[in-house]
């Protein structure tokens, strides 16, 4: 698995599926920790996920209902 695939699907599902960059945060921390297991237990040689820029996260703007909505 090369980096260029992680990020490809990262792409996907933000254009594809449009899911948030929080939820691609998500993904790439399961992703991440999976591959960490794998090179942990010698399966992989290095991690491909520490070589791809994680998404900005997205500002949270609150809204509120009101009377006069």
């Amino acid at each position: 698995m090369l980096p260029c695939h992680i990020q490809d699907y990262y792409q996907y599902e933000l254009n594809e599926n449009s899911v948030t960059t929080n939820t691609v945060i998500h993904y790439h921390a399961n992703i991440r920790t999976a591959l960490q297991y794998a090179l942990k237990t010698d399966l992989i040689d290095t991690n491909p996920a520490d070589k791809i820029e994680r998404p900005k996260k997205n500002e949270f703007v609150g809204s509120f209902y009101n009377n006069q909505d």
